[in-house]
C-alpha cells in the first residue's frame, strides 16, 4: 500500500525538486538525516577539538600574545556557555597567566596610559573570573567575561 500526499510528478516537475521523488520513503529520509548528518560533522568543530591546552612558549610577542589571549577568552566562554566550571576556573588561570604576560609588555607610544589600565583592567577582571567560576555565579561570571572582552579590545586596538 502506497499512501502519497503528493500528486503524480511529471518529469520536469521531477527535474525542479528532485528531492520529491524520494520524500516519504524511509531511504529518502535517510539519505537527508546521513547527508546532514556528514555536512554538520564536517563543517562544525567544538572548542575542544581545537587544541585546548596549547602550552604557552617562554617568550611572546604582542600579535602572538594577543592571539592566545583571544583564544583563551573564547575557549572560557564556550566552557561557561557549556556550565562546565571546572574547565571555566582553568581557563581563567590561563588568561591570568597571559594577564601578567601582558604587563611585561611595552607599551605602545602615546598610549601609556590607556594601554596600562587595560592590562590592570584584565588582570583583575581574569583574577575576578576565576573566583566567581569557583562559586559557580552565572550573574558575575558574565559580568567578568564582559570586561575581559572590553579589555582585550583595547589591547587590541593600540599599535
Amino acid at each position: 500500500m502506497r499512501a502519497t500526499l503528493l500528486p503524480s510528478l511529471t518529469k520536469r516537475s521531477a527535474l525542479r525538486r528532485p528531492w520529491s521523488l524520494v520524500r516519504g520513503s524511509a531511504r529518502g529520509n535517510l539519505a537527508r538525516c546521513l547527508l546532514t548528518a556528514a555536512a554538520l560533522a564536517a563543517g562544525c568543530q567544538s572548542p575542544e577539538a581545537s587544541d585546548p591546552a596549547i602550552p604557552l612558549p617562554p617568550t611572546l610577542n604582542r600579535d602572538d600574545l594577543l592571539r592566545y589571549s583571544k583564544r583563551d577568552f573564547q575557549q572560557c566562554t564556550a566552557y561557561f556557555y557549556k556550565d562546565d566550571w571546572n574547565s571555566v576556573a582553568t581557563e581563567s588561570a590561563r588568561l591570568l597567566d597571559l594577564a601578567q604576560r601582558w604587563a611585561e609588555q611595552q607599551p605602545p607610544a602615546g598610549k601609556q596610559q590607556e594601554f596600562q589600565q587595560a592590562v590592570n583592567g584584565f588582570t583583575e577582571a581574569a583574577k575576578s573570573l576565576r573566583a566567581s567560576a569557583q562559586k559557580k555565579d552565572v550573574v558575575e561570571t558574565t559580568m567578568h567575561l564582559r570586561r575581559i572582552a572590553q579589555y582585550l579590545a583595547v589591547l587590541e586596538r593600540p599599535k
